[in-house]
């Protein structure tokens, strides 16, 4: 006998039922398998911010330690003849530039070039990373750039006005790994040229200024980078991780 209307209904309700729970069954599979990507960007989101705020606090004070020596310089330039025209290796030295940071953001580069910037669900905690990405490449970029270009000019600006004799001598040392604090790396000034002297004098305070603007910078980004920490942890339950 035919089969009636109810047994080919029965099938295409079976088969619509087998297709809509398979399509369930993998929605719920891409959902975890979403998650645990969102996790495993978080946990190295931690990781990058953890070690964003070490480099910070460490670059704060290697910087602030310089700082006063700066003053030690703009007395020499004052009075050199007091120092017997030569500019002390603990000066200079300490007034040179010691290495900038500036934070890879591997993860966040990864969740920009991928497009996964998605799997984050929660929106403040999104908000919050976009925000902390565009100081960083905004405003502390800008200063850390400010610092690297006053010291190209001061490294130019010195060489109007310095005997590099015992600046060589330093270079072999530092080559040789044997840098020693008592030896003479002293600058000697062989140029009495008050203008060249003035734009020394000029140059170190511009690179002072923009040390300090700087060191402000990093404070800010520490800051916010512990609070976007914080908050990360919260929102993800990672305290006690």
């Amino acid at each position: 006998p035919g089969h009636g209307w109810k047994h080919y209904f029965f099938e295409f309700f079976m088969l619509f039922l087998a297709v809509f729970c398979g399509f369930l069954a993998e929605n719920a599979r891409e959902h975890s398998v979403e998650r645990q990507r969102e996790k495993e960007y978080i946990t190295s989101l931690v990781r990058d911010l953890e070690y964003d705020t070490l480099q910070f606090n460490s670059t704060i004070r290697k910087f602030q330690n310089r700082l006063p020596f700066f003053d030690s310089v703009f007395q020499f330039l004052n009075g050199p003849a007091t120092f017997d025209n030569k500019l002390p290796y603990s000066y200079w030295g300490k007034t040179d530039l010691v290495s900038v940071y500036i934070p890879a953001e591997t993860t966040i580069q990864q969740l920009k070039n991928s497009g996964n910037f998605r799997l984050l669900e929660n929106t403040d905690i999104l908000d919050s990373i976009l925000i902390y990405d565009s100081h960083i490449n905004g405003g502390y970029l800008t200063q850390t750039n400010y610092v690297l270009e006053f010291h190209k000019r001061l490294i130019q600006v010195k060489e109007k006005v310095f005997d590099n004799t015992n600046f060589n001598h330093f270079l072999d040392d530092y080559n040789r790994d044997q840098v020693n604090n008592e030896s003479d790396y002293g600058l000697v000034l062989f140029s009495n040229d008050k203008t060249a002297i003035k734009e020394l004098f000029n140059t170190y305070v511009e690179l002072k200024a923009s040390v300090i603007f700087y060191i402000s910078q990093l404070r800010e980004r520490t800051k916010e980078a512990e609070n976007l920490l914080a908050f990360i942890k919260k929102e993800y339950h990672l305290e006690n991780e």
